[in-house]
């Protein structure tokens, strides 16, 4: 067995599209989504989860996820772990791609473990520096793109946009050589480094920039570029590249989504199609409603009608299906199967694991207090990964693809024994 790569993910996309060729929505019944797995440390154990929750019956597809922020601490970045005094890494190359190939190591193993056929890699919220006019006024730094290259897309994104938006698509010189400082700088540089090199290293089916936060013409410019860069400079065809167009909120945020009109939808539609076409992108995330680490009484209705008339209009006008990522899939109040590709959860994951711990301490602190190893041991692990593997199946189960691995072999073949993209169990070879 092995991790299934970006072609096959595609394939299994183009399938479970929601729409026909004229772009007639699937009765309810028939639309999918693809279920994305978040994957956070301890790896062994929620990795282990998810692939099992993969195998049960007759099997499902999952799209395992590591996020920059997990890449990072996977590979004992001093910055996002505390190591102990005197302590110092000595890693080979980024230590966001060490951790990305850790990640899909392990996620290979227990593919093996548990013979589990239809398993995808993803990388999720590799997040560009934020941006901030005053900040950039000046170059910070020179270790990104070159000022000419950093013009050039800059200037195209703005002509291209200028149709569809407007006076949004056309900045004042000041902020426009903000723009320039920004992809110039050392800050945009690390991460520019940071993805490829993730991407280069891990060999993940799908990964996102996540660029939503960025002015739309520096996300514009930004989106193209690397997505541009993981295609030539690396010559990766395979990998389904993400791009965010808005991004999602976070729980707490004291603005309220709130639905677009006949007249903005429309425009929100023409600028998302001309997003899409200009990046190249194979995956798209915009605003729906939702928001990131959601609470357990915290749900969020889905503008399920934007979400409907924005998909059929990328598939019909762009030619080619673009599945939807919906980002905060933890605080949805239903899944709008099929036209949500893509469904990413991770708070849920988190807070199952955490109260099975916090359950285990409250009736066992007598026992950990006196060094009891019954109650300190290897058990309390073991035992968080059940209750993230029965959400997971619960997961599966939602998003209508529970057991639909022998149909899906059909139309991506059987894994057979070939290497997975990850290569050997080692770590230590790879691109800088």
């Amino acid at each position: 067995m092995r991790l299934r790569n970006g072609t096959e993910l595609r394939k299994v996309f183009e399938y479970i599209c929601p729409f026909d060729g004229k772009g007639r929505l699937k009765p309810e019944g028939e639309r999918r989504t693809l279920l994305a797995s978040n994957a956070n440390l301890p790896l062994e154990i929620q990795e282990k989860a998810f692939v099992m929750a993969s195998v049960q019956g007759e099997g499902s597809p999952q799209l395992v996820q590591v996020s920059y922020n997990a890449a990072m601490i996977a590979a004992d970045e001093p910055s996002k772990i505390k190591l102990l005094e005197g302590t110092k890494t000595k890693l080979l190359h980024r230590p966001t791609a060490v951790g990305a190939k850790r990640a899909a190591e392990m996620l290979a193993w227990f593919v093996e473990d548990f013979g589990a056929p239809c398993i995808f890699l993803t990388l999720d919220h590799f997040t560009a520096p934020a941006f901030k006019s005053k900040d950039c006024a000046e170059p910070h730094g020179s270790s990104g793109l070159t000022p000419a290259h950093a013009r050039a897309i800059l200037e195209e994104a703005m002509a291209v946009m200028k149709p569809a938006f407007g006076a949004e698509a056309a900045v004042s010189r000041e902020e426009f050589q903000a723009y320039v400082n920004y992809l110039v700088g050392d800050a945009f540089g690390e991460y520019r480094r940071d993805f490829l090199a993730a991407v280069e290293l891990s060999r993940p089916a799908w990964a996102m920039i996540d660029t939503g936060n960025l002015p739309v013409v520096l996300n514009f410019a930004t989106s193209k570029e690397i997505a541009h860069a993981v295609r030539a400079d690396f010559d990766n065809q395979d990998v389904m590249v993400e791009a965010e167009l808005s991004a999602t909120g976070s729980s707490g945020d004291e603005e309220a989504y709130e639905a677009l009109g006949k007249k903005e939808l429309e425009a929100f539609i023409a600028r998302t199609v001309l997003f899409a076409t200009f990046t190249q992108a194979d995956g798209i995330a915009y605003e729906i409603g939702m928001k990131h680490a959601a609470k357990q009484d915290e749900k969020h209705e889905p503008d399920i009608a934007k979400l409907e008339a924005t998909q059929r209009a990328l598939l019909l006008e762009v030619g080619r299906y673009i599945p939807f990522a919906q980002h905060g899939g933890t605080g949805a109040a239903k899944l709008a199967r099929g036209l949500v590709g893509k469904n990413n959860i991770n708070t849920q994951y988190l807070v199952d694991g955490a109260n099975f711990l916090a359950d285990h301490v409250e009736k066992s602190v007598a026992g950990i207090r006196a060094g009891d190893k019954s109650a300190c041991g290897t058990g309390v692990y073991n035992g968080m990964v059940i209750p993230q593997a029965k959400r997971c199946v619960e997961k599966l189960k939602e998003t209508g693809t529970y057991g639909i691995v022998p149909e899906l072999l059909k139309v991506i073949g059987a894994p057979g024994t070939v290497a997975a993209p990850t290569g050997t169990r080692h770590v230590g070879e790879g691109t800088e």
